[in-house]
């Protein structure tokens, strides 16, 4: 009867919370949650304990320090409700969408707020349960002792507090967006323009403000502020004082989130990128109409049918990465804001500039670039499946090897504009800093600069290619597709990352082949000179130094081979074909493809 009370009361609940149950991919962020968890919570306990046994030698001295250990996994638990939650919030309203099913749920008795707070608990009960994950460690640091019972407390409230907000902006950035991706980078965005970003900077160029008053959104500081940083006075007072914050934001949240429910429930793609480059296109028609320039345009743009490679053709040609003018456009928008900081670096601090600057927006480049080629590659295929438009492509007398290689050949025109920008900035970098005689430029270091940083766009670009194009072909949907092949990416560079400083916190050395593990390490390295001392012969040194290059390069070379066979090989298994079929219909022993022939026929006949 408890069963069917609460079947009625919130079926929309019932339901949300018996298909997360049923998806394999519930249990598997679980135990990724809790492999990340313990993971990294025992290196952390294991590195304090180990430290305060070895500073006095007695095993008693590592009695107190459970405080330490505690703080330490409260850290972990807020970082994964920022990292997983939004990835499990998201998608409570764009997924509804995707499917065309928002409009049948809206036929209901279940009103607006029904549904809007059903999802959000929905959302908010697996949280729960991951934190929940926690309570063996709690147990384990509270043995130790040094932990009072009103932050064992405080801990868990600020907790939920923290995964109740965030959440509540989870869904309203849902029912706003129409899609998953886009409600998963405007909840990063948001929040860090909100919490920590706006009062910031209002501290910084508007009126000074107190710490407390600028980080007042952000859960960690709060509970820091309240539990560790010995305030006086009633704390749970004045923890009810800081809730406020939290409660009027969550509200809001909630409250636009319910406004948008309706209005945004049958929002139609908008492409935002290619109506900003159409309104472009008529701001220049129109400035190009006057007495000097009388309309000429210089490169005009034709488009013909193909007689080879139609799929490469039609994204080159049909999208809107692939147009000239338009690839102009983005060539100038990365290359304009080089030449900028590296001229005004130079007028500003005259022979003595540095280029860090200069390297920081490369940084910033090789990240946005980063997440073009991973959103791009990973809709070439799961993008047709979404439009349902991938059948049609499977009847063309193509095999999926073919396929394949034509969609990623429709992306070489942005990979040579992209190219292009890192180059101007190589160049730049490598002709300043030998021009004013830099030490650190001279001889070796210079041609080991301009070749390991050509060298990372030959790998790493490919390497994003096609690993997020592996991804994308084993993924049906193309937001999960997306989704997976970015956070592949960042797990790529930040775990070995994080290893690397567990590794040098537990030793005290630093054993730079870890770090070298993570992609963009290299980059770094390779831009700010920061290669590790191995020698101090400067020959022995400088070979040592081609070495790593050469290495590093030639490995993640070898994960380019490796994505790429995988994609090509698979193919036809992974478009949905078996290989008997294409075999049959189209035989191996014909070299030019009835697709050509049929063009090449039409052609002379006319």
């Amino acid at each position: 009867m408890k069963t069917k009370k609460l079947a009625l009361g919130c079926p929309l609940l019932v339901k949300e919370l018996t298909e997360l149950a049923a998806r394999k991919r519930t249990y598997q962020l679980r135990v990724l949650y809790a492999v990340v968890l313990f993971a990294t919570a025992l290196t952390l306990f294991w590195a304090q304990l180990f430290d305060g046994f070895d500073s006095s030698g007695s095993p008693l001295a590592v009695l107190g320090r459970g405080d330490d250990m505690f703080q330490m996994l409260v850290a972990l638990q807020f970082a994964g409700v920022y990292l997983f939650l939004p990835a499990m919030t998201c998608p409570a309203i764009t997924s509804e969408k995707e499917r065309d099913a928002l409009p049948l749920l809206l036929l209901t008795r279940l009103g607006p707020w029904t549904i809007i707070l059903e999802k959000l608990a929905s959302r908010l009960i697996p949280m729960f349960t991951f934190l929940l994950l926690a309570l063996p460690l709690m147990a384990f640091a509270y043995t130790f002792g040094g932990i009072q019972q009103q932050q064992i407390w405080g801990a868990i409230l600020m907790l939920a507090v923290a995964s109740i907000q965030v959440a509540a902006l989870c869904i309203m950035c849902s029912a706003y967006f129409r899609t998953t991706v886009g409600a998963f980078i405007a909840v990063y965005f948001i929040g860090a323009a909100l919490f920590p970003g706006l009062p910031i900077l209002v501290d910084l160029f508007v009126v000074r403000l107190d710490a407390d008053v600028a980080l007042m959104l952000v859960a960690p500081y709060v509970y820091d502020v309240t539990f560790q940083s010995g305030a006086g006075g009633n704390l749970w007072q004045e923890l009810s004082l800081r809730l406020i914050p939290f409660v009027v934001s969550t509200a809001v949240f909630l409250g636009l989130a319910r406004f948008f429910l309706i209005r945004r429930a049958f929002a139609q793609p908008r492409h935002l990128l290619r109506n900003f480059f159409k309104w472009l296109d008529r701001v220049f028609v129109a400035a190009n109409e006057n007495r000097i320039t009388k309309g000429i345009v210089v490169v005009k743009e034709v488009s013909s049918l193909p007689l080879f490679n139609p799929v490469a053709w039609r994204e080159a040609e049909k999208k809107n990465l692939g147009r000239f003018r338009y690839l102009l456009r983005v060539f100038l928008a990365l290359e304009i804001p080089v030449i900028v900081v590296g001229t005004t670096t130079i007028i500003i601090q005259g022979a003595n500039a540095q280029m860090e600057y200069l390297s920081m927006l490369l940084f910033t480049i090789w990240i946005f670039v980063t997440m073009i080629l991973s959103v791009q590659s990973s809709s070439l295929v799961s993008g047709e499946r979404s439009r349902q438009t991938l059948d049609v492509l499977l009847v063309t007398p193509l095999s999926g090897r073919e396929i394949i290689l034509e969609k990623v050949q429709g992306l070489r025109r942005l990979i040579w504009v992209i190219s292009a920008c890192f180059v101007t900035a190589y160049l730049f970098e490598v002709w300043w800093n030998g021009s004013v005689g830099h030490n650190s430029w001279f001889g070796y270091s210079r041609t080991r600069y301009l070749v390991g940083s050509v060298l990372s766009l030959l790998v790493y670009l490919p390497l994003v290619i096609w690993l997020s194009m592996w991804i994308g072909l084993k993924t049906k949907s193309q937001t999960r597709a997306i989704l997976l092949s970015l956070a592949t990416i960042a797990a790529w560079c930040l775990i070995p990352f994080g290893v690397f400083i567990l590794f040098a916190e537990l030793t005290g050395s630093e054993y730079t082949p870890i770090l070298f593990l993570a992609p963009f390490a290299m980059i770094v390295v390779n831009e700010l000179n920061d290669f590790p001392k191995y020698s101090n012969a400067m020959g022995t040194q400088a070979i040592l130094e081609w070495v790593v290059v050469f290495v590093n390069y030639a490995w993640y070379g070898g994960w380019v081979l490796v994505f790429r066979g995988l994609s090509l090989r698979y193919a036809d298994r992974y478009l949905g074909r078996r290989d008997e079929q294409w075999e049959t219909r189209f035989p191996p022993q014909s070299t030019t493809s009835p697709y050509s022939e049929n063009i090449l026929a039409a052609s002379s006949s006319q």
